[in-house]
């Protein structure tokens, strides 16, 4: 018995060289191929590098609106509209369960585009203007204090 267990052993130590060898040629390609693909450095002449400060991804302002306060924004989130609140949410789902938390109030209504689009709930939309934080608007139907003014709309995202 212990004649077959040295025959056995001695028959798995070629396969296993074998899988060892495997194992070294993928890793030293994939670091090859890694190296191959690390960015170059850009001097610019070929790609625009324009920014505008203006747009700012929408859950950096609710984050951090002191930051933007009495400045201008432009950003896209999820637009609600009814009687009671004009809004742009963080998300959908915020958008959905009136999770004013993740929302800047609108000043203005947004009903139809320069294309005729029609509003549609919760819908992605673009929305440009000065922002204002102050907890005069925060109270008993929403819970956030950011508000914004002079608004220009832009069209809808996604079907």
């Amino acid at each position: 018995m212990t004649e077959t267990a040295s025959l056995s052993h001695r028959m798995m130590i070629p396969w296993q060289s074998d899988f060892q060898r495997l194992c070294n040629s993928c890793f030293l390609f994939l670091a090859l191929v890694a190296a191959s693909a690390q960015a170059q450095p850009d001097d610019g002449s070929e790609l625009d590098f324009s920014y505008d400060e203006n747009v700012v991804p929408l859950v950096r302002i609710i984050a951090n609106p002191e930051k933007f306060d009495g400045k201008p924004v432009t950003f896209t989130g999820y637009y609600h509209l009814e009687t009671h609140l004009t809004a742009v949410f963080l998300d959908e789902d915020s958008c959905r369960n009136y999770t004013t938390e993740n929302a800047v109030h609108v000043g203005g209504r947004f009903r139809v585009d320069e294309e005729g689009n029609k509003y549609r709930h919760c819908r992605r939309l673009t929305v440009k203007g000065i922002l204002e934080h102050s907890r005069e608007i925060y109270g008993f139907r929403s819970k956030s204090d950011l508000f914004l003014k002079d608004v220009e709309f832009y069209g809808w995202f996604g079907d």
